[in-house]
């Protein structure tokens, strides 16, 4: 963009000069340079004793004037040597015969980012049975800024219970991948049931472990006129027999199993 410039014609008067010796000096010239602004600089001045104008009908979009100076681009735009309404520094020495002044622009403040996000869910770290993962998204206007929400843990998903081979106890372990928990428990059997003539057994309801043992068989007892019974303690499994006689007492004979008793008349 061309410089643009104001003209103005000064005056200097010598302390010894009568009104006769008063003359006009070569112009001088008081160039307003835009430094990257648009439109027309200030009104030029026109006689002594002014004072530095505004920035006139410049404007630069997203910048405030701040004042002018001879350095083009000075590092700090608010410290501009002239400011609008400071005194002109007249009259000026002979040998400055042209001033050309820059405008001075300081950056606005950017309107505060109001971040949105509405965009998809990235997993940065994905939860495992005990630990919460990560999930990001980005800012739609790509500032950087991400929003993220935690991810709840998994909690364990165990199988099946399997019988270890350990007495009284099962485990189950936890199928989700690279997961190596399991819990065990003990068994929980039910009741004992006949398992023929000699043995009984119970299952797990859990996991279906099955444990066989022998008939705990009490003492017979007397059940009819032929025979005497036991009964297993434990599962209740009964056991029949023939009475034998052989013990004799008196006119009596008794069973050797149960102590049922006979006359002699009856045997």
């Amino acid at each position: 963009m061309n410089n643009l410039h104001a003209e103005c014609n000064v005056t200097v008067v010598k302390a010894n000069d009568t009104v006769d010796d008063i003359k006009t000096e070569p112009t001088i010239k008081i160039v307003f340079h835009p430094n990257g602004g648009n439109g027309e600089p200030p009104v030029p001045l026109t006689k002594l004793g002014g004072v530095w104008p505004d920035k006139g009908k410049l404007n630069k979009p997203g910048y405030t004037f701040a004042g002018w100076d001879e350095v083009q681009n000075i590092q700090d735009p608010s410290k501009a040597r002239y400011r609008p309404g400071d005194k002109l520094p007249f009259p000026v020495p002979l040998k400055e015969l042209m001033i050309t002044v820059y405008a001075q622009w300081i950056p606005d403040k950017p309107p505060e980012h109001v971040h949105k996000f509405s965009g998809s869910w990235i997993t940065y770290t994905n939860p495992t049975c005990t630990k919460t993962g990560t999930q990001k998204r980005p800012c739609e206007s790509n500032c950087g800024t991400y929003e993220s929400q935690t991810i709840p843990a998994t909690g364990h998903k165990f199988g099946s219970w399997t019988d270890t081979g350990v007495v009284g106890t099962h485990v189950r372990k936890c199928l989700n991948p690279g997961c190596t928990a399991q819990e065990s428990s003990s068994h929980t059997f039910s009741a004992w049931l006949t398992n023929g003539s000699t043995t009984h057994y119970r299952s797990c309801v859990v996991c279906g472990r099955k444990e066989t043992a022998n008939h705990s068989m009490g003492n017979w007892s007397d059940f009819s006129s032929t025979q005497h019974r036991r009964s297993c303690s434990i599962c209740n499994y009964y056991e029949y027999g023939s009475h034998v006689y052989g013990t004799k007492s008196g006119n009596l004979f008794y069973c050797n199993f149960c102590w049922r008793k006979k006359s002699l008349i009856e045997k």
